[in-house]
């Protein structure tokens, strides 16, 4: 994704050097996925297309952390509460949340740890 135009500073930072097309997949379409113990998601903004992506596998999935952001730094990104109420209907509660950005002192992105509540 794009860096948002709300950040001039950053987005005059981040300069693309190549691009390569690559494959994607979701998760629901890869074979033989079994019991999932901890997903790791941290796609830069796009976290929540790759949940709706994985709505048959989060059934067998026990823990997801994943990362989440109050900010508008990816244009287009789902902001925490999008993410945490599609996993909130797909039945997992927030365990515990890991800061990993705080400028400034204000906590920008964290990390979530979900557990899957009918495992």
């Amino acid at each position: 994704k794009e860096v948002s135009a709300k950040d001039p500073a950053l987005a005059a930072k981040v300069k693309t050097r190549y691009s390569q097309q690559v494959k994607m997949q979701p998760l629901d379409e890869i074979p033989n996925i079994g019991e999932v113990l901890l997903m790791k998601i941290d796609t830069q903004g796009t976290e929540l297309a790759v949940l709706k992506g994985a709505e048959q596998t989060l059934k067998r999935t026990r823990l997801i952390l994943i990362e989440l952001n109050n900010h508008e730094l990816y244009q287009g990104s789902a902001q925490y509460h999008q993410v945490d109420e599609f996993l909130r209907l797909h039945h997992f509660k927030l365990r515990d949340i890991y800061v990993t950005y705080r400028p400034k002192g204000e906590m920008s992105e964290y990390d979530a740890l979900y557990e899957n509540i009918l495992l």
